[in-house]
């Protein structure tokens, strides 16, 4: 925990909990839809979280064809999934696109 002064008043701040190869899939897939990813992201952190929110993708995707909803509350659950999936995925994208060009412009 931090502790900060200001203006006479000490405040305390909870350290950021990010994602990372130590918490990843401790609760299944939890942790790649919900924690942030660190400043510099390993190539294999990224990867594994892809999968991971793949893999939640799948099991929710069954499990709301298979729960046998009305159409409308089928298709709206299903469509704020694949927005919350994509744009995680989005965002691991882009970390891993920065993490490949960075790679091969070591390499180089």
């Amino acid at each position: 925990m931090e502790m900060r002064k200001e203006r006479g008043k000490i405040l305390l701040f909870q350290a950021r909990k990010e994602l990372s190869l130590d918490n990843l899939g401790q609760q299944g897939w939890k942790e790649a839809m919900t924690l942030p990813l660190p400043r510099n992201p390993s190539r294999e952190l990224l990867e594994k979280a892809r999968a991971d929110v793949i893999q939640y993708l799948d099991y929710y995707s069954e499990k709301i064809a298979n729960d046998r909803m009305e159409y409308d509350d089928t298709q709206f659950e299903l469509q704020g999934l694949i927005e919350k999936v994509a744009g995680r995925l989005w965002e691991i994208t882009l970390a891993l696109y920065t993490v490949v060009n960075q790679e091969s412009d070591g390499a180089g």
